[in-house]
């Protein structure tokens, strides 16, 4: 499987309309969190680097509102992306942080609705919240 990754993006305005152009190359050998989980379970220590990953972003004010288990990148070494940054903007802290997480949860249990085999337990979710909890290093 292969991601992209941006490297360039214009916006172009004219009067309340937009255009938004972005330029991507490719990243080999990565794969969507979701194909990974249909295909395996994923280690309980990467469920939590995924809580610090979403949780890193919202500590940074990104709010992405796009917020799904397709938009996470892993890698072959085991590290984490996170992409599609189209509906995402910056924000103050509030209640859209943990609106946001609830919304990456609903990505895992839609998937897994049409994914009978899917390698996603409440254990998996535990740790995830683990991670998202955990403060960074000072």
């Amino acid at each position: 499987p292969v991601a992209t990754a941006p490297i360039g993006a214009r916006v172009s305005r004219r009067g309340l309309l937009y255009r938004g152009d972005i330029l991507t190359r490719l990243i080999e050998g990565t794969e969507t969190l979701a194909d990974f989980i249909q295909r395996e379970p994923l280690p309980a220590a990467e469920w939590r680097a995924v809580g610090r990953l979403l949780a890193s972003f919202q500590r940074a004010g990104v709010r992405h509102d796009d917020i799904n288990v397709r938009n996470v990148l892993r890698h072959p070494d085991g590290t984490l992306s996170l992409i599609d940054f189209d509906k995402a903007r910056f924000a103050s802290p509030g209640a859209w942080s943990r609106h946001n997480l609830a919304r990456f949860r609903r990505s895992l249990d839609k998937l897994g609705r049409r994914h009978a085999a899917l390698h996603f337990r409440e254990a998996d979710w535990a740790d995830l919240e683990a991670g998202y909890a955990e403060r960074p290093a000072p």
